[in-house]
């Protein structure tokens, strides 16, 4: 299939399932999966049964990064990025014929997926490093609990000790 115009025309219904997206779409159903792991705008709502159910406007999502990634030569981070821009970008994108959007994709791809991988490293990290944060705040709770129950258990000999010592200093003073 070729251009987004070139794929079937979209019946008028509320919901679709995965299998027919992926006929819509002109992929098959374990991409649109992939997909939604890729891109956080592609969420489907899921029925009672777990079943994905997709609306019109996501359809017309899907197609568009269909076409960026198979008919554009977008990367997946490029895409991604492009679609954080918005509709407008996304529109500018693919009203690009092919050859302009190779030379697009020349001059300023490269670049924008330098930036996106940066950006998901940078994402990374800060989420390493808030697991670690937050890994280190429950070590500091756990060891604050262990150090009061450590006192309460100090004081509780400290009582034994002292209530022992003066059983024996009485018993001694009464011989």
């Amino acid at each position: 299939m070729g251009l987004i115009d070139d794929l079937p025309p979209i019946p008028d219904k509320l919901s679709y399932k995965i299998g027919d997206v992926a006929r819509l779409v002109g992929v098959e159903p374990h991409v649109l999966r992939y997909w939604e792991t890729e891109f956080p705008r592609l969420k489907p709502r899921k029925s009672p049964t777990g079943h994905r159910l997709y609306s019109r406007t996501e359809i017309e999502r899907l197609r568009r990064v269909r076409c960026l990634l198979h008919e554009r030569g977008f990367t997946l981070a490029g895409a991604r990025a492009l679609l954080r821009e918005g509709e407008e970008a996304v529109s500018a994108a693919l009203a690009h014929r092919p050859s302009e959007a190779s030379q697009a994709a020349q001059d300023g791809r490269v670049r924008l997926d330098a930036v996106a991988n940066e950006l998901e490293l940078a994402n990374g990290r800060l989420s390493e490093a808030e697991a670690r944060a937050e890994h280190a705040e429950q070590a500091a709770e756990f060891w604050r609990r262990a150090a009061q129950v450590a006192e309460q258990r100090l004081a509780q000999v400290a009582r034994v000790v002292d209530e022992s010592t003066q059983r024996m200093l009485g018993a001694h003073q009464g011989d």
